[in-house]
């Protein structure tokens, strides 16, 4: 996945509100070795297109770079002796494991393991392969506090990633834009066992996947966790969690054996013999206790989408959730399932307790067999491609979904993972010639204004700029051009009149995925002194029928001296 900061333009300074953003790639890959998707030349299909991945924050006291397998272990043993409390950033390279890395041992508390380059393509840590049992886990870990992120990890004979919960509970662990490939066992195994609990854990935008599409074995599968509470699963991506033979490969993403409270949302499974658990079976020791399952895209191969077994007071919450070669989208089993609430999910087969004398509330779910209704199903896109009366502004208004699947705001809230957007997006960006200035200054300031739904506006567009003594507005109506860019004056217009603002008007509507530029002159005066002054452009709510008003302002700061 790419997570990426907006360029610099040559020869002109763009400025904008820049987030990391989680992007799932599809490729096809084989067995015998990692493959990138820049080497197999493929578009990224991007999804969750408006989540942000949460920048990382990594408060530890040394910091060690290592380019080898060998500054790997010998950084690991510097942890190990000073008891943690440091960052090893890992530079761009491929590093193949003989055996294993020394355990995350629990005296190794706020230890983070972290990619130089934010790219998971760019550092690959590896073993001998699945069959080989060398090395088994790429990180065995037992602390709490401890991150990785920034990589692609797998070939291991059993997991790339475990996580302890006996003897030493490693809680708050983290993991976010990790790549988790081809192992013979679970991907990322959380382990039970004593009286202790892993708490608090997040698994957040990465990308777990057989590479070849399929397994290697039954016994197998996504994320694999017992005694775990309140872990967050978000914004990930799963793909080819699927048995070579009869038997089903475990889920994409289970939570069992006495977890609790756990939160999966805005996850999109691709082609899986299963896909989301909580608990396994009719024993309470197997069970999951409440718990949240919301805005996520299933599609699976031969079984369930989302199963509850022995999962009291479960949640599950607009979801969108596909199954093949199976009749049944959702189940609720056995009797110590109860007060659960299923509410407003999409499926193409039923919702079922399976007569297993589980209990629970069902409200405005959809079942449909018209795949039509999706963008692109065959690409396990489920986006509503049209205005479907019956599922859009036909849900249940729910007090935890606020956001949708592309975290976009809900409106009146429509069934299923999607939010289908029937108001435009506005979004603000600017291009200035110069950022730094001496004295009287002449500066070119182009506004762009983009639509990012594919939705044109309706009505008038209006976006402001606060009154500074030190600038000076020039606005030409005829314009055409400035700043190497074309601009559209001649469809705004300019309103003098507010003591506190400067306010410019459309005339024109803004075409459906479509930029209107404004461009002005600054007359800048540093008033014999020097400093900073900022300029916010900000997009009035409700601007041209717009929907979402959370991303209409940016800014940019401009240095003088007199």
């Amino acid at each position: 996945m790419n997570h990426t900061l907006l360029p610099k333009l040559t020869g002109i300074i763009l400025f904008s509100l820049t987030f990391f953003t989680h992007s799932t790639l599809l490729q096809v890959n084989d067995h015998s070795s990692f493959t990138t998707t820049s080497e197999i030349g493929l578009t990224p299909t991007t999804v969750n297109e408006e989540c942000d991945c949460p920048e990382l924050i990594i408060n530890s006291d040394v910091n060690v770079e290592v380019s080898n397998v060998t500054e790997i272990e010998e950084a690991l043993d510097q942890a190990f002796n000073d008891d943690g409390n440091m960052t090893i950033t890992v530079l761009p390279g491929t590093y193949t494991l003989s055996s294993n890395l020394r355990a995350i041992s629990a005296n190794m508390e706020n230890l983070s393991i972290i990619g130089a380059t934010g790219n998971a393509d760019d550092v690959i840590i590896k073993g001998q392969g699945w069959n080989n049992n060398d090395v088994t886990h790429i990180f065995n870990v037992a602390a709490d506090f401890f991150t990785v992120a920034n990589m692609t990890i797998g070939e291991v004979f059993y997991h790339p990633i475990q996580v302890h919960s006996n003897p030493n509970d490693a809680d708050d662990f983290l993991v976010q834009n990790v790549r988790f490939v081809d192992a013979k066992e679970q991907l990322l195994k959380v382990s039970g066992g004593g009286a202790l609990f892993a708490d608090r854990g997040k698994i957040l935008c990465c990308e777990f996947e057989f590479t070849a599409g399929i397994a290697y074995q039954y016994y197998t599968g996504g994320i694999d966790a017992h005694r775990s509470i309140d872990w967050t699963v978000a914004y990930n991506t799963f793909k080819g969690i699927r048995s070579p033979d009869g038997n089903l490969a475990e889920h994409a993403i289970h939570f069992w054996r006495e977890c609790e409270g756990t939160l999966v949302e805005n996850n999109h499974v691709i082609d899986c013999d299963r896909g989301i658990g909580f608990g396994l079976g009719n024993s309470p020791l197997n069970g999951h206790i409440g718990g949240i399952i919301m805005n996520n895209f299933v599609h699976t191969s031969r079984d369930v989408g989302i199963g509850l077994e022995h999962s009291p007071d479960t949640k599950v919450y607009n979801n969108t959730v596909i199954t093949d070669n199976y009749n049944r989208s959702i189940e609720y089993r056995f009797p110590a399932t109860s007060n659960v609430h299923i509410v407003n999910n999409i499926t193409n087969e039923e919702i079922s307790d399976r007569s297993s004398g589980s209990s629970g509330t069902l409200e405005t779910n959809y079942e449909t067999s018209d795949l039509s209704i999706f963008i692109d199903a065959a690409a396990y896109d489920y986006h509503l491609a049209s205005n479907v009366s019956d599922i859009v502004d036909a849900g249940t208004e729910l007090t935890e979904v606020v956001t949708d699947y592309d975290c976009s705001p809900r409106n009146s809230i429509d069934i299923g993972a999607d939010e289908y957007n029937v108001n435009p997006d506005l979004y603000p960006e600017l291009v200035i010639s110069n950022q730094n200035n001496t004295g009287l200054s002449s500066i070119e300031l182009v506004v762009e204004l983009k639509e990012l739904l594919d939705i044109p506006t309706t009505g008038l567009v209006s976006f402001t700029i606060a009154r500074d003594a030190h600038i000076d507005f020039s606005f030409d109506a005829s314009l055409t051009t400035l700043n190497g860019l074309a601009v559209d004056n001649p469809e705004w217009t300019y309103d003098s009149s507010n003591p506190d603002f400067h306010v410019f008007n459309s005339t024109e509507n803004i075409e459906a995925s479509g930029i209107s530029r404004v461009g002005l002159v600054l007359n800048y005066n540093p008033l014999n002194s020097d400093g900073m002054n900022n300029i916010t452009v900000n997009i009035l709510s409700g601007s041209g029928a717009e929907g979402n008003s959370a991303n209409n302002a940016v800014s940019v700061d401009l240095m003088y001296v007199h």
